[in-house]
């Protein structure tokens, strides 16, 4: 097994806690679906939420207010469901951190039995260990390039790299777009550059330690080749907010 197919494998295995985000205006009607971004579900200890960016996040909330009878979608492992609540845990109000947590009532598989449908949790552990520069990040998740739902069933695209930790911050983790391996279980080609990235806000960002994924941010900003992408860092999970170190 080579290194790419090494980095598939592996995003085989995270992407099953890793959701892409459509809104739906007409649920019959998956071709007039918009793509929208990324979130992912972690645990730790009693908590368990969606993470996603504050900017994602409040393009969802833009919709559901203005779009009444459209629906949320998550595909969940591959299986498209239906979100019909979704409830705001704590979100940054700074764009410059540009984080959200949400928790949601049991999705509803559109096209599936309900009772196949199994969500997936990354479990961390509390405090999050600290990236280092020159360690690599993983990060996995759904740009929007390569998603054209003309029909069912809907070609989910997934973009797995492996980055170079180029800086580490209070606030955010830099990494070098053109030091990366970039892979992609469809046209990879379509993801060589951050600008192709559209869509991939909210992926998680991982380190490994002892060979165990660990996430340690929120990937929100992908300009161009020439200019490092962002990662959000969480610092600390606990029962009262991810946030309150950040001010």
């Amino acid at each position: 097994m080579n290194f790419s197919e090494q980095l598939l494998k592996l995003g085989d295995h995270l992407r099953k806690s890793v959701s892409p985000i459509y809104l739906a205006y007409d649920i019959q009607k998956p071709e007039l679906w918009r793509p929208l971004g990324t979130c992912f579900r972690m645990r730790s200890g009693a908590i368990q939420l969606h993470a996603t960016c504050a900017h994602v996040w409040d393009e969802m909330e833009i919709f559901r207010r203005s779009h009444p009878q459209g629906r949320v979608v998550f595909s969940i492992s591959g299986t498209l469901c239906i979100i019909k609540e979704l409830h705001l845990w704590e979100k940054s109000e700074s764009r410059e951190l540009d984080q959200a947590y949400f928790t949601t009532t049991q999705p509803t598989p559109i096209f599936s039995d309900p009772s196949t449908l199994e969500e997936k949790f990354f479990t961390q552990p509390h405090p999050i260990p600290k990236p280092l520069e020159g360690e690599e990040c993983y990060v996995i998740g759904y740009p929007s390039v390569g998603r054209h739902l003309l029909s069912l069933p809907i070609r989910e695209d997934y973009w797995a790299a492996l980055y170079p930790i180029a800086h580490v911050g209070i606030r955010h983790v830099h990494l070098w777009p053109n030091q990366a391996n970039i892979v992609s279980n469809g046209n990879s080609d379509l993801y060589t550059t951050s600008s192709m990235l559209g869509g991939a806000s909210g992926s998680p960002a991982f380190i490994f330690r002892e060979n165990r994924p660990l996430i340690i941010g929120i990937f929100y900003e992908g300009r161009d080749s020439q200019s490092p992408l962002l990662v959000s860092r969480i610092d600390y999970l606990d029962e009262h907010s991810l946030l309150r170190d950040k001010f």
